[in-house]
């Protein structure tokens, strides 16, 4: 907390003679350093959305991570996917492992999506207004627990 307030204090008054470049390291510690970035992106509403500003749209994923027990397998999960646009028109969401489109929304500014999911690679999701522009992208990273074993040197021999 004290630390907090020195940061405070030193944006305030940047013509003080202790804003000194050590004054600010002082402050920061990797676990205030991580605690600020935490912080602040609670306050910015990180999440793994995307936002077009062009057309005011955002795509949120959730989860945005998948995790197999090995890489190369499959995981499962239950995405569940919330869109928003600025104006009501024709929507549709896309994939990148299917041509076809998720499913549409016809004079929608908003939808929801929910399918269960098995998949061993990364999946880029795509809102698109009508079926052309690409207006909000957000993607499932999948992840695994342990990586592929490489063949080992080592082997048994009885002789």
């Amino acid at each position: 907390m004290q630390n907090l307030k020195r940061i405070f204090y030193l944006a305030r008054h940047p013509a003080d003679s202790r804003t000194s470049l050590s004054a600010w390291l002082s402050v920061f510690s990797y676990a205030n350093f991580t605690a600020l970035v935490v912080w602040l992106g609670l306050l910015f509403g990180v999440s793994g959305t995307v936002q077009s500003a062009e057309h005011e749209a955002w795509l949120d994923i959730k989860p945005q991570t998948c995790v197999s027990v090995h890489q190369g397998q499959m995981c499962y999960v239950q995405l569940i996917i919330h869109w928003q646009a600025g104006q009501s028109g024709e929507y549709c969401l896309f994939s990148s492992n299917q041509v076809t489109a998720l499913q549409c929304w016809q004079s929608a500014s908003q939808g929801n999506f929910v399918q269960d999911i098995a998949t061993a690679e990364s999946l880029q999701f795509s809102l698109k207004k009508g079926q052309a522009m690409t207006i909000a992208e957000a993607e499932l990273k999948v992840s695994w627990v342990y990586t592929k074993k490489q063949k080992s040197s080592l082997s048994w021999r009885l002789f």
